[in-house]
């Protein structure tokens, strides 16, 4: 976990992706970003290095 934010009064835990997939942790830079994902009412923070695009997609559309 990389910490906590408060997203419109919600305390929302923060996990640096780099780290998830086995990469070094992300260096604190202008170009990081949080996105937050939504499943079965939680909300998680990925702290990433760059946000290229932003889509819609439902559970019944990604593959493991």
């Amino acid at each position: 976990m990389r910490g906590v934010i408060n997203l419109r009064g919600e305390v929302v835990m923060v996990v640096d992706l780099n780290t998830v997939l086995g990469l070094p942790p992300a260096a604190v830079s202008r170009e990081n970003r949080n996105v937050i994902v939504k499943n079965g009412g939680e909300q998680i923070g990925l702290l990433v290095d760059r946000v290229a695009d932003v889509i819609r997609a439902h559970t019944d559309e990604l593959d493991p």
